[in-house]
């Protein structure tokens, strides 16, 4: 339903417990002040979970909302770096899970492509992990060229009495030759992990 002058207004935190559809209007003096703010919230086993990242826009990966295929929207990650990343889910509980799936842009305009690889691996405790599941990239799948947003996803085979999920990517190195920004370092964004 669409937000009117006379509908409910906000005035404390709002807690979403399962896929659900957000719409919000600003008022002024019963006139609607710009256009409607529409949130799809997803829901899975990882949303609303704890993401153990020293990087502060790691904790977008656990928000329920997907990004758009513009960078700048404020929900991908920004790891701008020439090292391996790491960061670490903690879904709060044991749980049996069955896959693992992440969000990743890709943006040849801006340089922002598939890491060199993932591997996912799972832990009970937060202590000891186990590899569980990894993917390589070619060149030509992380060099692609266009915009677009791929869901990459992990089978797990293992994935029984698991709390702690992490997930590393191997740096994809500079941009070749061939590619718009040439020579330029390469950048990775994802804007989900998904867990079920």
């Amino acid at each position: 339903m669409e937000p009117g002058a006379s509908s409910t207004l906000y005035t404390s935190p709002l807690y979403i417990e399962s896929e659900s559809e957000i719409r919000c209007a600003t008022y002024k003096g019963g006139v609607k002040m710009g256009q409607t703010l529409n949130l799809n919230i997803g829901w899975n086993l990882a949303t609303g979970k704890e993401i153990l990242s020293s990087s502060p826009s790691d904790k977008v990966l656990t928000n329920g909302i997907r990004g758009s295929k513009k960078q700048s929207d404020f929900e991908w990650t920004d790891w701008y770096t020439k090292k391996d990343v790491s960061f670490i889910l903690d879904l709060g509980a044991n749980t049996d899970i069955k896959k693992v799936v992440l969000g990743c842009l890709s943006y040849s305009g801006m340089a922002v492509c598939k890491p060199k690889s993932i591997i996912v691996k799972l832990s009970s405790d937060g202590k000891e992990y186990r590899e569980s599941a990894a993917k390589e990239f070619s060149e030509s799948e992380i060099f692609k060229l266009g915009n677009f947003i791929e869901d990459i996803p992990f089978d797990i085979s293992d994935g029984k009495d698991v709390r702690y999920i992490q997930v590393e990517y191997k740096y994809a190195g500079d941009c070749p030759a061939y590619y718009i920004k040439n020579g330029q370092q390469s950048r990775c964004r994802l804007d989900e992990i998904m867990v079920y």
